[in-house]
């Protein structure tokens, strides 16, 4: 996720130190997630993971 854009971006993108630190981001930013993914489920995922496509 684009930290400025919020928009999905494997170029661009800022890791979280920790899962408490991406949920939060992503409660603080619930409103315009749910406005530009409409129907996404939008979650917390290890990087390395999401890189490879297994989440």
């Amino acid at each position: 996720m684009n930290c400025r854009t919020l928009r999905v971006s494997r170029d661009e993108f800022e890791a979280f130190e920790t899962e408490f630190g991406c949920l939060g981001w992503i409660t603080r930013n619930r409103a315009s997630l749910n406005r530009l993914l409409p129907g996404a489920k939008v979650r917390a995922v290890p990087l390395e993971r999401w890189l490879l496509g297994l989440d």
